[in-house]
This record gives C-alpha cells, structure tokens and sequence, in this order.
C-alpha cells in the first residue's frame, strides 16, 4: 500500500508539471497580454516599460524556465495583472464555491440517477421503463447553459420562488445544482441500467435465481454490489469534471467560483490567475481519482493494491 501512495503523488507531481506546462505554453501562444490590459491609448514607452516590468518582454524559455522555479520553490504562480495580488490566493478563495456547487451537483445525480437506474431494470420493457429513459435521454440532451437559462426564468424571474444569483443561503444553491446535475443524473441513470444488464446475464445471477431468491434481492443485493465498482468510478470522474466544468453555469447565476473567475481572468489577458486555476483543478482531479481507487478497497475487500 505504501508503495501504491508514494507512485500516486509522484503522478501527482508530473500530473502538475504536465499541466502547468501546457497552460504555460498555450498562454503564451495567445500573445503579449499587455495591451489588452493597460489599453491601446497607452504610449509607446509606458507599453515597453510595463511590458519589461511582467517580464513578457524576455524569450520563451527564459520566462519557462523563471515559472517553473517560482512555482517549485515559492509555491507561486505570481501576482495578478488585474488584481495586483497572489494569484493562487485569489483561486483558492474560490475553491470552496466551485467545490459546494460540485459537490451538490454530484449529490443529487447520486440520490436521483441510481435509483432511476434501478428502477428502469426492475420494470425492464415496462412503462416504467420507457417513460424514465425517455427522461433521461432528454436531460443528457439538453444544454446546461440554456436549462440554466430556463430554471432561472421560470422559478427565479415569473414565479419568484428561488433567487436569481449569488451565494450564502441553500435557496441559492438549488438553481445552479439543477443546472449542473441534470446531465449528471441522467448519464448516472443511463450507466447504471447498463451495468446492471449486463450482470443479470452472467451466470451467477442464474444461479442465484435457481436457488429460489427472489428477483429483487438478486437485483439489489448480487447485479447491483458487482456493477458498484464502476459507478463508484463514473461518480469520482464526474464530480473531477464538474469541479473544472461548471464555469458557464457559474457565470449565469453569477456563482463566485473558480469557472466564473477564470472567465474573467480569461477576457482581463490575467495570465496568472488562469494558470492557477489549471494547476488546482488538475490537481483536485488527481486527488479525487485517488479517493475513488481508495474507495474501491471499501466496496471489494478482495482489492489489494501493491
């Protein structure tokens, strides 16, 4: 198990650099950002002076190469060009908006899509069946922007049940979490019934039904416990996705998380900021898919890592 940690963080690390890297790169492929921050009426000197001043006026390399030590030695990704503050500090005051709403999001596709899963399994072929996959093929086709768009009009704007924005009360929660999950849920109930499918023509599963259990436990207590593992998987890999993948809801409810930041960090040529944003949404993702390899040892004590 030690040796299993200690490969995990090293793919941490190279995970970080690996993107840290690329951010850097395509960033800078994008072109100088100063002019886009201090303006075209800016004169010629002050652009040059406040250009060697960022350092953007240097090689490619030789900005690399300064990055990577900042970020290596002072855990640092600079100061913002907007703001005039750490950078990582800014995202990391952010964190804990993006990860409540992701969290949320990732709850309530658990609480709705397995059971909907289920349910479409236990009445195979029925009309319980055709009218919850009619559903969800319908939530995995509808775009989170514009459903966003349509929960915030309906319950916000003409029935006034639920506010329009911003954070600090559950009420504001609801919208955004809707918005987000839908999709979630949907794809989670999809996977389910096909997992669970496929484990009710394995052989056990006839067995079991040849012993006489009833159709319900060989659902619930066999099909379901072997099709856990790679739900356990789909619900660690969408909460990673949600975490970085929620900026245009975020934006529309003007959510103050890390994707409605980097939004902003993004139009403002804010090259630090974004930069820190990739590094810890990367890293957020490598550490969720460690947490889920955890959590398999829970679900299946016959799983050894070594």
């Amino acid at each position: 198990m030690g040796t299993y940690i200690a490969k995990r963080i090293v793919q941490l690390v190279l995970l970080g650099w690996l993107v840290s890297t690329l951010s850097f790169g395509l960033l800078y492929l994008t072109g100088d950002p100063t002019v886009a921050v201090v303006g075209e009426g800016t004169s010629l000197e002050d652009l040059q002076a406040f250009r060697h001043q960022l350092g953007f006026d240097r090689p490619f390399l030789v900005q690399y190469a300064d990055f990577i030590k900042r970020v290596v030695l002072e855990g640092s990704f600079g100061t913002s060009i907007r703001h005039q503050v750490d950078a990582l500090g800014l995202v990391l005051d952010k964190l804990p908006a993006t990860f409540e709403l992701a969290l949320s999001a990732t709850l309530f596709a658990v609480l709705l899509g397995i059971p909907i899963g289920l349910l479409t399994v236990r009445h195979h072929r029925g009309w319980v069946d055709a009218g919850l996959t009619g559903l969800t093929t319908l939530g995995l086709a509808v775009p989170q922007f514009w459903l966003g768009v349509i929960l915030m009009l309906t319950f916000g704007f003409y029935l006034k049940w639920l506010p329009l924005s911003g954070r600090g009360t559950w009420l504001q929660l609801v919208l955004p979490t809707l918005a987000v999950g839908v999709v979630s849920m949907a794809f989670l109930a999809r996977v389910t019934k096909s997992l669970l499918l496929a484990q009710l023509s394995q052989d056990y599963v006839r067995t079991a039904q040849a012993k006489g259990q009833s159709a319900a436990k060989v659902l619930y207590l066999h099909a379901f416990r072997n099709a856990a593992l790679p739900i356990v998987t789909l619900i660690g890999l969408n909460l990673g996705l949600l975490l970085g993948g929620a900026a245009i809801v975020e934006y529309i409810f003007a959510w103050p998380g890390i994707g409605q930041f980097v939004i902003q960090a993004l139009l403002n040529r804010d090259f630090p900021v974004v930069q820190a944003a990739v590094f810890v949404m990367a890293l957020f993702y490598g550490v969720i898919h460690f947490v889920t390899d955890m959590a398999y040892l829970l679900i299946d004590p016959r799983i050894r890592y070594s």
